[in-house]
C-alpha cells in the first residue's frame, strides 16, 4: 500500500553537490545527441498525453560521464535531472528498478554507476483535484504542479514512476525511501509531494528527507 509519494532528486548541499556530466555522444535514436534520448517523452510528451519513454537497452552504447562522486554518493544523477545510481545501489535496488525500467552502464572515471532509463509512465494524476499549469495546448506537460493529487488504484504497488503531465520528475513511493534508508544508501533526496491535509501546498510544507 502507497501511503506517501515524493519527488527523488539530486543532493545540492555544499557537503555533497557533485554529480555526473554526459560528454557530447551521439544519439542511437536519431535525435541530434544522446542527451535527447534519455531525456523522458523528449519530442513527444507535449503533443501526445499517452507518450512512452523509448526502451534504450538494445541500442545502447556504453557512454563516457565524467564528474568526481565520493564514494559514499549513491545518486550522483547525470546533468543534474536524469537519474544515476552506484553499483551499491543497483545492487540493493535492482529488482524494483529493472521493473520499471532499465539499468544501462555508464564509463566513469569514478566508479561503476548506471544511467536509469524510467520507462513506467502512468497516468495517476487525478487532474480535477490537482493544480497544474499547462504551457501547451492541448493541456499534456505542465509548467508546474502546485498541488499533487493522485489516483491510488492507479499506481497500484509501484514503487517508481514518471507521470504524463510532469515527464521529467522521478515520483518514489515511501516504500522505495524504506529500502534506500534500510540499505543505508546515501546522497539521495526525497522531497514529499502527497499526501497533505487541508489543501496545502508541498513547497510550503517543504518536507525533504535526504540521505547523507
Amino acid at each position: 500500500m502507497i501511503n506517501e509519494l515524493y519527488k527523488l532528486e539530486v543532493i545540492t548541499s555544499d557537503e555533497i553537490f557533485e554529480g555526473l556530466a554526459l560528454n557530447d555522444t551521439p544519439s542511437v535514436l536519431g535525435r541530434s545527441d544522446l542527451m535527447e534520448d534519455m531525456i523522458p517523452g523528449y519530442g513527444v510528451s507535449d503533443v501526445f498525453r499517452n507518450w512512452h519513454q523509448s526502451n534504450l537497452r538494445d541500442v545502447w552504447n556504453v557512454p563516457k560521464v565524467h564528474g568526481d562522486i565520493s564514494d559514499h554518493n549513491d545518486f550522483p544523477g547525470i546533468n543534474m535531472i536524469l537519474p544515476a545510481f552506484s553499483e551499491r545501489a543497483c545492487e540493493v535496488l535492482g529488482p524494483v528498478l529493472e521493473a520499471n525500467g532499465e539499468l544501462l552502464p555508464l564509463e566513469s572515471k569514478s566508479g561503476k554507476y548506471s544511467f536509469y532509463n524510467l520507462t513506467n509512465v502512468i497516468d495517476a494524476l487525478d487532474l480535477n483535484k490537482s493544480n497544474c499549469d499547462f504551457w501547451c495546448d492541448p493541456p499534456t506537460t505542465a509548467i508546474d504542479i502546485e498541488m499533487y493529487e493522485f489516483n491510488e488504484k492507479i499506481i497500484g504497488d509501484s514503487e517508481i514512476f514518471r507521470i504524463i503531465e510532469n515527464p521529467i520528475a522521478t515520483i518514489v513511493s515511501d516504500k522505495f525511501l524504506r529500502r534506500c534508508q534500510e540499505a543505508g544508501l546515501k546522497g539521495l533526496c526525497f522531497r514529499k509531494i502527497w499526501p497533505f491535509d487541508d489543501d496545502k501546498l508541498w513547497r510550503e510544507e517543504n518536507i525533504v528527507i535526504e540521505l547523507t
